[in-house]
């Protein structure tokens, strides 16, 4: 689409050429649901009285805590979660949202061109607490959602009642547990922030915290100028995410180049970010951070099973090899290296870097490399695609706590 379409600015003189007057009333529905952007669509209803019949009006809705004092600040478009195919569909203006029902909060990232969904981000220790008590940030991530919410504090089916205290929960479709996407379920929070901003804190918390909010659809909403409204990030995909073990409830995401296309590389939480340099040759893995003078060798074995998609540092956590936290412990003393929060110490990292018996660390202090072996019995698959090192191709590694 041209930019003229992004912000909504059909030609009217277009439709006729394009066949969208004639067509029938489901199909034009389903393209103005699936494939324009809510500006588009808009301008698209009010090009005759049949469209406008047609393209009805969509329900806007804001977020609110339960004092009304602060707010998300985007407005969110509301779609069905009850089937994988009912994500670009529009709850209308006119119809009611239910207690115990599936759904997807969502808005339009128009310097992207992409759907955004509402979800939880990244993992953090709570302040203050104990091992295992801890929150998720907010985030806009873009695509396909993956991340479900449910109005509560209702029976189920009831209708929900505009301005009324009410929960909300989100849970994923992942089966692993401690990410952000998996099946757990939390609740949205709204809490004074630690600092002495007076401000607001929005977060998902577990399930125990059922927070109060309220929902208002913007035809009846007319904010205070004292109201507090934070605005969130459309975050980047990440390539492969787990929950960190090197340090308490926090979490480890991975970013390709080609992720900061979807969004930043960021967080509202306590966290570190490590650029980094990767390529593959010979069938062994180098990871370079900027921050340290030499580069990590991973081999990659003929006995790794292969995930379709991933690349080759990804699919080492896919597969639960040692070797990638041998790349995390590389990426911490990284963080640590980039912050000035310790000073380097090669010996120390050479016996810390993998205690795992049949490992042996190598470090070549002529090229600067150090290198994981593996036993002789272990074969090095040859046959992995080249990737050569391109400096303009930086990858992310961020440690959340």
């Amino acid at each position: 689409m041209n930019d003229r379409s992004l912000k909504g600015d059909l030609d009217d003189a277009l439709l006729p050429m394009l066949g969208i007057s004639s067509m029938p009333n489901d199909i034009l529905l389903t393209i103005a649901n699936q494939y324009l952007t809510p500006a588009e669509r808009s301008r698209l209803s009010s090009c005759s009285r049949r469209f406008r019949s047609i393209l009805k009006i969509p329900l806007r809705l804001k977020i609110l805590n339960s004092t009304g004092d602060s707010s998300l600040q985007q407005g969110f478009f509301v779609s069905p979660a009850d089937h994988d195919d009912n994500f670009t569909k529009y709850i209308l203006s006119h119809e009611n949202l239910q207690f115990g029902k599936k759904y997807y909060f969502w808005t339009f990232d128009y310097e992207r061109g992409n759907r955004v969904y509402l979800g939880r981000h990244t993992r953090h220790r709570l302040p203050n607490s104990g091992r295992g008590n801890s929150y998720y940030t907010l985030g806009l991530r873009p695509y396909s959602p993956n991340q479900f919410w449910m109005i509560t504090g209702g029976t189920d089916g009831d209708i929900v009642i505009w301005g009324g205290n009410i929960g909300l929960s989100v849970a994923g479709m992942n089966t692993k547990p401690l990410q952000p996407d998996s099946n757990e379920s939390g609740f949205l929070s709204c809490s004074s922030s630690t600092d002495t901003s007076g401000s607001k804190q929005w977060m998902v918390l577990g399930d125990s915290a059922k927070e109060r909010l309220r929902l208002m659809p913007y035809p009846m909403l007319v904010l205070d100028e004292d109201v507090i409204e934070q605005k969130l990030n459309v975050h980047a995909i990440a390539e492969a995410c787990e929950n960190q073990r090197l340090l308490m409830d926090g979490g480890l995401l991975l970013f390709s180049p080609e992720s900061e296309k979807t969004g930043k590389v960021c967080c509202d939480g306590e966290h570190g970010i490590v650029d980094f340099y990767f390529w593959v040759s010979q069938g062994i893995i180098y990871v370079q951070a900027r921050a340290l003078l030499f580069a990590l060798c991973l081999p990659i074995l003929q006995q790794d099973i292969q995930n379709t998609g991933l690349s080759p540092l990804a699919n080492l956590l896919e597969i639960n090899s040692a070797r990638w936290d041998c790349f995390v412990y590389y990426m911490a003393v990284a963080a640590d290296a980039g912050e000035g929060r310790s000073s380097f110490d090669m010996e120390g990292f050479l016996r810390d870097v993998t205690n795992h018996p049949d490992h042996t660390v190598v470090y070549d202090d002529i090229h600067l490399l150090v290198a994981i072996n593996m036993p002789k019995n272990d074969v090095i698959r040859t046959d992995v695609p080249e990737m050569p090192r391109d400096p303009e191709a930086i990858w992310k590694f961020m440690l959340t706590v």
